[in-house]
């Protein structure tokens, strides 16, 4: 629910002024691990970890779903292989239609003459 957000990112604000107290000016990074991060709209995921990167602060979750869009956030990503036990790294799925656009916005950007010989090398293929 929204009350629910709203109280877990006063709860965050509250925990980030108490770290910066501790921390005073150590020039240190915090690891912050979080849990129930997936309940939360991915907006206000997102509020949190921009507050805590502009404190020094790393954000450390587990969850249950390895598709979920609050994953996108994380700079690194595991999932616990249940045969070896071991860590796997997950990469992000790719955005189909943003992969769209970074290439049509590559290919307007690029001079004409090395358009051309782009577009004849697709030809031939």
């Amino acid at each position: 629910s929204s009350s629910h957000g709203m109280a877990y990112l006063i709860l965050c604000k509250f925990l980030l002024a108490f770290t910066r107290l501790l921390r005073g000016k150590a020039n240190v990074t915090i690891h912050w691990p979080i849990d129930e991060l997936g309940t939360l709209h991915h907006t206000n995921v997102k509020k949190i970890f921009d507050a805590c990167e502009n404190n020094n602060i790393s954000v450390l979750g587990a969850f249950p779903n390895p598709e979920s869009e609050v994953l996108s956030l994380f700079a690194n990503r595991y999932i616990i292989n249940k045969q070896t036990k071991k860590l796997q790294v997950v990469k992000p799925k790719a955005n189909p239609l943003a992969a769209r656009l970074s290439q049509r916005n590559t290919k307007t950007e690029m001079p004409t003459a090395e358009m051309t010989r782009a577009e004849t090398a697709k030809e031939h293929i």
